[in-house]
């Protein structure tokens, strides 16, 4: 059974030319029947199809996020008020803001949920259509995520399309590109593309070209999140049956920590677990080195690199003979604009600040407010993070 889910995102031309009548009534209906075609055809084969609607022309109108209820677009597409509310303006300027806006939407769904073959399906009538630096910027990370740039183009038989220039956006992410002179040809073209089988899983495009989205993927990601106040005192009031949902212990296994200290929520489902246990977590992931998706909601999150390094330098140090590190305070101009947290603490690190004393243990790069490094060096004279001893 084929379990690959695709998200279409259709961009549809509304720019001033679609007013033209050389197809009857004009290209802007002829190109919303191919809409509407497209829509109707992936319900009738597809019912796992998510489908969103944009239409760009003086300005980007999302008529529709990602749904697999196509019914009630499908009615606002055909009324009469619809097609009188969106008369036909502007330039493909805006094309540049629709496209990014489309990746935002993809993006969103790459994050939350894995197996999917993602499009972004332009349908327009520029056939001198130019790359301008805006779009350009875009298409690395089109390729990076795995979305599919695929285009329909339809214009009058005496126009020569500017093939070159659409390719520069579809070939890069193995899209589909098509060419049309009538209403029959548009209307049947768009039908086959939709009748065409499913492409290949994002997930395993992802996988083979793991080094090339690794940095795409770690931006897309978002942190584990802190419990909010609220949140703090019910972890407290129940911290005898809070537990980790990686490793079901109150205490983090990898240096002893209660819940109160290193827990973090998933910021989609709220699920509980030890910094450290999901590290653990993401070094055996196959997303990326400090990526991984949630083991329950499975929605891509990150972890401060330090927290892996921590946990690479623990294994090792059984074997090694010399297990000291120094403390290393960061210069006071590489605090600014910079998102550090305490590994004692666990709390950010406020960077605003020019005098913060903050330290970097020089085997894990977790980093430490003067106060909490004293804290700890009284402890038990160790790095909480990687356990080097502190000389």
């Amino acid at each position: 059974m084929d379990e690959t889910v695709e998200n279409f995102v259709i961009l549809l031309d509304n720019t001033k030319s679609t007013a033209i009548k050389d197809f009857r009534p004009n290209r802007f209906h002829v190109a919303l029947k191919g809409v509407k075609e497209f829509i109707e055809t992936k319900n009738q084969v597809d019912h796992a199809s998510f489908i969103s609607l944009f239409i760009f022309g003086k300005e980007t109108t999302v008529l529709s996020g990602l749904t697999k209820d196509t019914s009630s677009l499908l009615s606002q597409i055909a009324s009469k008020k619809f097609v009188n509310n969106h008369p036909p303006q502007g330039s493909t300027a805006e094309l540049a803001f629709s496209i990014e806006n489309a990746i935002q939407i993809l993006k969103d769904q790459i994050q939350i949920i894995g197996g999917q073959s993602n499009h972004i399906f332009l349908i327009t009538d520029c056939y001198d259509f130019h790359v301008t630096p805006e779009i350009a910027k875009l298409l690395p990370v089109l390729s990076q995520l795995g979305i599919k740039f695929d285009v329909l183009v339809y214009s009058e038989r005496s126009h020569t399309i500017n093939e070159a220039e659409y390719l520069q956006l579809v070939t890069p992410t193995n899209g589909t590109f098509m060419k049309f002179h009538s209403k029959k040809g548009i209307l049947k073209g768009i039908r086959n593309f939709a009748l065409q089988e499913k492409t290949d899983n994002v997930s395993f495009q992802m996988l083979s070209l793991r080094a090339k989205n690794k940095e795409q993927l770690s931006e897309i990601a978002e942190y584990l999140r802190f419990p909010t106040e609220e949140e703090f005192q019910e972890i407290k009031k129940r911290n005898s049956t809070i537990k980790c949902q990686i490793c079901f212990s109150r205490n983090s296994p990898i240096n002893n920590l209660s819940f109160i200290l290193t827990g973090r929520l998933c910021p989609h489902c709220d699920t509980p677990m030890h910094l450290h246990c999901a590290g653990v977590w993401a070094k055996k992931s196959s997303e990326g080195e400090n990526i991984f998706r949630c083991p329950y909601c499975y929605t891509l999150l990150k972890l401060p690199k330090e927290i892996i390094k921590g946990i690479e330098v623990k294994k090792m140090k059984f074997d090694e003979k010399d297990n000291t590190t120094k403390m290393i305070r960061i210069k006071p101009q590489n605090l600014i604009n910079t998102n550090f947290e305490c590994s004692f603490c666990f709390k950010e690190i406020n960077s605003k600040e020019k005098n913060d004393k903050v330290f970097r243990c020089n085997r894990c790069s977790a980093k430490y407010h003067v106060s909490c490094l004293k804290d700890m060096y009284d402890k038990d004279k160790s790095c909480e993070n990687c356990g080097g001893k502190i000389v």
